[in-house]
């Protein structure tokens, strides 16, 4: 689909201009075709390799736990296949939550690239600023941990683990780690107490790293001109302009290089980056995908570091999975809510309880209550029995005043709930705490919650009432109006979030409080979620006989819930467009200013909504759908560097935005439109859409420069009946002048605070519009805030002004704990006209970095499992083990097991923050579970473990290459695929390959996790990096992560690589066998081939015939064609298997898999088909064509009596062909009869050719489209 022009402009700008990043940020902005691997896709497939591996651990996240196999083969093309990203998160159950998660980590790592951290080296390992750069990993990681072991502010732990990302992946791109010959990720680069950094190791100030890079005279367009510019051997990075370090002068120090770096120009020019794959850009471009593959391994490293310290149950809340829908119920207890509270216990606790029926769907549930003087106590829990203790024990009481401190609770749920929840408020009186207002709004929007306010009889009175005048006064006529003030407040809040003032009767309470699941949502599939469709607010005081509104109503909408809302007399009338008979309306509730609806059995099409009524009203219309989208919305700060940041507050009016959205639900057809939504939900603007490409497909963007005031977001698209479909997002976005950012300090960039001290925040305001006077204030919700410097200036058009925030810690801080912090613009003093705002987190950390994690020791083992293993009798067999933990830093936090979720933990008692003191633990298991990991962690999160086995790990591996010998020139890249069986205990290992002077190599995946009997497939990667005419031999090996193994590594196989000369491409090597007189030329190999589709599936006992072709690029030579599979279940042919191709010719093949009857359903096969060469001098002897994934279907029941009649049945059929045969030959007679007296009698027409027709009969179509996926080509020279 087209782009809007904005968009294309942008997208050509960002790509030939994102070059002064670590990696680049977001080349999703640019063609999908590009070879370069951003942050977004390298935090992205880290992120989802630590999920696919926690997955397996943790089947119950996913949508079918047998899945657990997919992921296996998935992982091999993680980071090469567009497609495998979204084959990984079409598993995951809590699908949408996950994608926020993730798209949460991606923005904070690609935030770093703006100002003011991009001017920060050490951010960015730049500047040989490796101990600084370090150090800030350390820190980063260490308030990551302690965060989320406090379990709260989770948003703010993922904003830390992006930060922290971007700086270890840039070290991959920005040093010379890849050039020294590093073939693994240094895993010591977050870890405290690391000795890395020694002198002698990194380069000295003074000490020359680089020479003059090749100018253009110099060189020709087939050498980089950098690629020897590098003259040491120690561990050095590039040199950037306009950060804080600058180049030495004359030093001969490296440069980042690229257009954009000025310092490129001055000795030694050029630079070392390997950010992208464009030389323009990146000088050592031919080692960028090199870079990325370590930077995405070490994400996943890092990750997997982080699930240790935290365990399961807290990981799994960081990756959003432990939720799929909330709850958040704010409900007032006074005196005067008795009867309320009863109608709201009995419809939340049948709400919970369905919920804990339904399979497959699970909830956060959040109940905070509130009077006057109390707030609380709140729950927080994912456990239905809790929430429905809390429940029962809700008691009315209290309240001797009217307004009550409903704005605290609010703001209380707000800080616990997910983002994009839905809160229900119910309250009969005004809010006490109005100046919390603000608080509320400015964290609602942040995170898109839409808050619904039910409120019921009448503040002003309340006073004058007691509980036994409520119980028997309970009228639908006894109602007195509430104060404008309270009215205002409850409408401007529902306004801003989306949502809605349910005001009614004490007596139809138990009617309203069905909102809270109006279409049972509770009890409806996993999949299906509550959408929305149409938000209007019409705010005159008049009356509208026929206001209408069209809905669109897609294939996969199951109902909806129409809620209207007026000052009296509200009227809906719905009518079907198409004339839907059988269109079912219910009414769930009516009164004199309250009508909800329920609509079923739709069918596609539009629904025409006519309103009557006296106004002011609302209109909500909501559905049940699988289809729904998540969203981001961006500044594009600047259109040359291509850097965007995510909008907290108010969009700045005549700011480009960039908006990406990723949907749910696999029956998406097309999305088409961003329309901007009035608040009486009118179109206002719209903008074509724009689908991603390559590793991008599954995303959307769209740019645009909003002009509406106020707006809502709608998106249009297909769904796959190609009905179209309408979404509505429900927070309002309102444009202003004023903006606010945060100026982060480069010593405190994660805006730590120390117990007992003072932390300054910076924060810069802008002013694009007309000279105004703006008042500032600034809140939290752990009283850290002191003071605000300055509370009031005037800014006159683009000026600028710096406030400094003060907060200070008491001095029994808790590491870990997180203020939220939000700042204030307003344009009047009492902040009644908030104009913008901005939300930021602040942390406890520890002033004093502590690198020493606690140390461990086993102290005693009982008990033998030797003989009993893997035997009925060894669940009768137990073993214990007991350990010792000491700490002499911070102090000890935990001591928690793992990898043993079958025995028992005892630990002796200790206060937190021992130290110098050992503590004892104890573990006991039986022998079926022979192994644990004792877990340590100090109070700043550093990590120390031991492992105890009662049985050694067999290491041992059956392992399959395509190929045991590969040639290739200077400076390509060759891939080797293997496929891999476990065939020792289950345990997760490295891959590694020897080093060598001439060969860049390494494994994909770096590390794999493998049960026992477990396959699984990857490649090697080769890369020659000079042209030496010389054969190297490459061992690979396995190495187990644990030490209790009976080998700690393991040879996997060799291969022999020729890298040959660009002179002489076919002498070949030289070996102490052979002679260069004697030894033949090397014959070039290399096939292109059209292969199918590379996920398949079959049934037990079936047959799959599948069409591919292959193309001889090379000389002609005779192929013998073979199928591996690492599953016996299914085997494979190629028909013909033995051919001669001619150079250039192209010819048609039949791949036939056959499965067994026995297959068990789910089974994951990787299928490889490779092609051997008979010539003896080949420079490949067997070379992979394409691989497949087949996965193994349920086989569909046959009856006996389709058996029986089975060859009956085939001699109809046979019958049935002959006559169809017959009567196709007679139409074609009759039509070609047709066809020649039609051209006799036109004489001015050109007879045509009668055999046209017939030009495909009697020829097979090898090709046919829905079979063919991709074209590959093979080549080893």
């Amino acid at each position: 689909m087209k782009s809007s022009l904005p968009l294309t402009i942008f997208l050509s700008v960002a790509y030939l201009s994102l070059t002064v990043k670590a990696f680049l940020p977001r080349i999703n902005l640019a063609s999908g075709e590009s070879e370069t691997k951003d942050h977004t896709l390298i935090t992205r497939y880290g992120l989802l390799k630590t999920s696919m591996l926690f997955f397996m651990d943790n089947p119950q996240y996913l949508r079918d736990k047998t899945l657990t196999g997919f992921l296996f083969d998935v992982l091999r093309d993680l980071s090469e296949t567009p497609n495998a990203a979204k084959d990984i998160i079409d598993t995951i159950s809590p699908k949408i939550k996950f994608i926020n998660a993730i798209n949460e980590i991606e923005s904070a790592n690609v935030e770093m690239d703006s100002f003011p951290m991009n001017t920060v080296a050490a951010i960015h390992f730049d500047g040989e600023q490796f101990l600084e750069g370090s150090q800030r990993l350390i820190r980063l990681r260490q308030e990551l941990i302690t965060l989320l072991l406090r379990g709260d502010k989770l948003q703010h732990a993922r904003n830390l683990a992006g930060n922290a990302l971007h700086t270890l992946q840039s070290f991959y791109s920005r040093s010379n780690w890849i050039e020294l010959g590093n073939t693994l990720p240094l895993n010591a680069l977050a870890q405290p107490g690391s000795d890395i950094w020694q002198e002698n190791i990194i380069a000295g100030a003074t000490e020359p790293t680089c020479r003059d890079c090749l100018s253009d005279e110099q060189s020709n367009e087939s050498t980089d001109t950098c690629v020897n510019n590098l003259i040491t051997w120690k561990l050095t990075s590039g040199y950037r302009s306009g950060q804080d370090i600058k180049k030495p002068v004359d030093m001969g120090k490296c440069s980042h290089g690229g257009q954009t770096d000025d310092s490129r120009l001055r000795p030694a020019t050029g630079g070392i980056n390997k950010d992208s794959s464009s030389k323009l850009e990146s000088p050592h471009a031919s080692l960028h995908k090199i870079a990325a593959d370590m930077a995405f391994e070490a994400t996943s490293i890092f990750l997997n570091d982080v699930r240790s310290a935290v365990g399961d149950d807290i990981f799994a809340k960081f990756l959003n999975l432990q939720s799929k829908k909330t709850m958040a119920l704010v409900i007032d207890v006074s005196g005067s809510m008795h009867d309320e509270i009863d109608d709201v216990k009995k419809i939340s606790i049948e709400f919970v309880r369905q919920t804990l029926e339904k399979k497959g769907a699970s909830f956060t549930y959040i109940l905070v209550p509130f009077s006057d003087p109390e707030v609380g106590p709140m729950t927080v829990t994912s456990k239905g029995d809790v929430v429905i203790e809390a429940v029962n024990n809700l008691i009315a009481s209290g309240g001797g005043d009217c307004p009550e401190l409903g704005m605290t609770g609010l703001y209380q749920a707000l800080l616990h709930c997910l983002p994009e929840s839905i809160i229900y408020y119910f309250s009969d009186a005004d809010a006490k705490d109005e100046w919390r207002r603000n608080e509320v709004t400015s964290l609602a929007k942040q995170k898109r919650v839409k808050i619904n306010f039910i409120l019921s009889g009448q503040c002003s009175s309340r006073r004058r009432r007691d509980l036994s005048q409520i119980r028997t006064k309970r009228s639908a006529n006894h109602r007195a109006r509430r104060t404008v003030q309270g009215q205002a407040l409850y409408k401007d809040l529902a306004t801003q979030t989306g949502g809605q003032v349910l005001e009614t009767s004490k007596a139809a309470v138990a009617d309203i409080v069905k909102v809270i699941d109006p279409v049972g949502f509770s009890n409806s599939s996993a999949d299906l979620k509550e959408v929305g469709l149409l938000s209007v607010e019409e705010s005159r005081a008049q009356y509208f006989s026929s206001d209408i509104f069209l809905v669109d109503i897609d294939s996969t909408l199951e109902s909806l819930v129409l809620i209207l809302t007026a000052a009296s007399s509200p009227g809906l009338q719905i009518t079907s467009v198409q004339g839907n008979s059988n269109m079912q309306e219910k009414i769930i509730t009516s009164s004199s200013t309250l009508s909800v609806e329920e609509v079923t059995n739709l069918v596609s099409g539009s629904l025409k909504l006519t309103v009557s009524c006296n106004g002011p009203y609302t209109l909500q219309v909501t559905g049940s759908s699988p289809i729904d989208f998540t969203y981001q919305l961006l500044d594009v700060e600047d259109m040359v560097r291509g850097t965007t940041r995510r909008v907290v507050g108010n969009p700045l009016r005549g700011q480009m935005l960039l908006l990406t959205l990723n949907f749910v639900g696999q029956n998406i057809d097309a999305v088409s439109n961003l329309t901007l939504v009035g608040v009486d939900g009118t179109d206002l603007q719209t903008f074509n859409i724009t689908q991603g490409e390559g590793f991008y497909q599954d995303s959307y963007y769209v740019t645009f420069i909003p002009s509406p005031d106020r707006f809502r977001l709608k998106v249009t698209g297909f769904d796959t009946s190609g009905a179209r479909f309408q979404r509505v997002k429900p927070t309002l976005f309102t444009l202003g002048n004023v903006k606010l950012s945060q100026n982060v300090d480069s010593r405190n960039n994660s805006n730590a605070i120390f117990p007992g001290e003072t932390l300054e925040l910076e924060i810069n305001v802008e002013n694009s519009g007309d000279t105004q006077t703006l008042y500032f204030t600034a809140s939290d919700d752990l009283s850290y805030f002191n003071s605000i410097s300055s509370n009031q200036s005037t800014l006159g058009k683009n000026d600028t002004l710096t406030l400094r925030v003060t907060l200070v810690a008491p001095s029994n801080a808790t590491y870990g704990v997180t203020s939220t912090v939000t700042v204030f613009a307003a344009q009047n003093s009492d902040f009644s006209q908030v104009v913008n705002f901005m939300v930021l987190f602040v942390t406890v950390a520890s002033k004093d970095t502590d690198l020493s994690p606690p140390s461990c020791n086993v102290t005693n083992q009982t008990g033998s499992c030797a003989g009993v293993y893997g035997r009925p009798e060894c669940m009768s067999s137990t073993w214990f083990a007991h350990v010792t933990f000491s700490d002499t830093g911070e102090g000890l936090l935990s001591i928690t097991s793992r990898e043993n979720r079958n025995g028992s933990l005892t630990v002796a008692t200790f206060s937190q923050g021992a130290v110098n003191t050992s503590i004892q633990a104890s573990f006991q298991s039986n022998c079926c579970h022979p192994k644990v990991v004792f877990v340590g962690l100090d109070l700043v999160g550093n990590m120390g473990t031991c492992s105890v086995s009662l049985i050694p790990d067999i290491v041992a591996f059956g392992a399959k290459p395509n190929t045991t010998a590969v040639s290739l020139r200077s400076e390509e890249t060759t891939k080797v695929p293997f496929t891999l069986t476990n065939l020792g205990s289950r345990g997760s290992f490295s891959f590694h390959v020897t080093k060598t002077a001439s060969l860049i190599s390494y494994v994909i995946p770096f590390s794999l996790a493998l049960d026992a009997n477990a396959s699984a497939a990857g490649h090697v990667v080769i890369a020659s990096r000079n042209d030496t005419n010389q054969l190297e031999k490459l061992t690979v090996t396995a190495v187990a992560q644990s030490d209790t193994v009976n080998n700690k590594e393991v040879t996997l196989f060799d291969i022999q690589v020729s890298v040959l000369s660009e002179t002489q491409p076919t002498t070949p090597a030289t070996t102490p066998f052979t002679t260069p007189a004697t030894t033949p030329a090397l014959k070039q190999i290399r096939l292109e081939a059209v292969a199918p589709k590379s996920h398949q599936s079959i049934k037990p006992g079936a047959r799959l015939e599948l069409n591919f072709s292959v193309t001889n690029l090379a000389a002609v030579e005779t192929f013998t064609f073979n199928v591996l599979s690492n599953q016996s279940s299914i085997t494979g042919r190629v028909q013909s298997s033995s051919v001669s191709l001619e150079s250039n010719q192209t010819t048609p093949f039949l791949l036939i898999l056959s499965s067994q009857q026995d297959a068990s359903p789910g089974t994951v096969t990787q299928v490889n088909v490779t092609a051997t060469p008979a010539s003896h001098n080949a420079d490949i002897r067997q070379l992979g064509i394409f691989s497949l994934t087949v996965t193994t279907d349920r086989k569909l029941p046959v009856k006996n009596d389709d058996l029986e009649n089975e060859d009956s049945g085939k001699e109809i059929g046979l019958e049935k062909w002959k006559l169809g045969l017959i009567i196709g030959a007679v139409t074609f007679s009759v039509l070609l009869i047709t066809l020649l007296v039609i051209c006799r009698i036109n004489h001015d027409s050109k007879k045509r050719p009668i055999n046209r027709a017939n030009s495909n009969h009697g020829a097979t179509n090898h090709l046919q489209p829905d079979n063919i996926d991709l074209v590959i080509v093979n080549s080893h020279a």
